[in-house]
């Protein structure tokens, strides 16, 4: 698509805020319909092992984006008031993941259920955070272990 010759720069930042805004209330719709394909098994339905699977081989979604949105979803569902901070701007979709992963992996670490108040709370501390920030104030209130991995990239030889 080109972009028209005569558009200034403030038309283009003016569009290109609309499109962000239609893109997070697509994304939202789609974390929705996600959900609601899961509670449903369309996915096994449809032959695919995992809702992983389906996003990745059937909708061809990258496997972070799968992830990112898996995660996302789950958050929502259980915090449906978290849409309107991912619609304004206040978290987004990665900083979604994190919190639900985190939440996650603290429960089966501990064995113990987080309460719904503390996880609103660290939620509301998340508002414009970094990736980073919120992957530390996730860590340190929830007392997460530090985890090492090695990471393994393919070479040629």
């Amino acid at each position: 698509m080109a972009i028209q010759q005569f558009m200034t720069f403030i038309q283009i930042n003016e569009k290109l805020i609309g499109l962000v805004k239609n893109e997070r209330q697509l994304t939202q719709e789609i974390l929705n319909h996600i959900l609601l394909f899961q509670k449903c098994n369309g996915h096994l339905k449809l032959g695919y092992s995992s809702m992983h699977q389906y996003l990745t081989r059937g909708l061809g979604y990258s496997d972070d984006q799968a992830y990112r949105r898996l995660k996302a979803a789950r958050l929502l569902n259980e915090f449906p008031e978290v849409a309107n901070q991912f619609q304004t701007a206040k978290l987004n979709l990665s900083q979604m993941a994190e919190v639900q992963k985190a939440f996650e992996t603290s429960e089966r670490e501990t064995q113990i259920p987080i309460k719904k108040e503390i996880k609103t709370a660290l939620i509301a501390n998340l508002e414009k955070a970094s990736n980073f920030q919120t992957k530390s104030i996730l860590s340190t209130e929830l007392k997460l272990k530090p985890k090492t991995e090695e990471k393994i990239n393919p070479q040629s030889d």
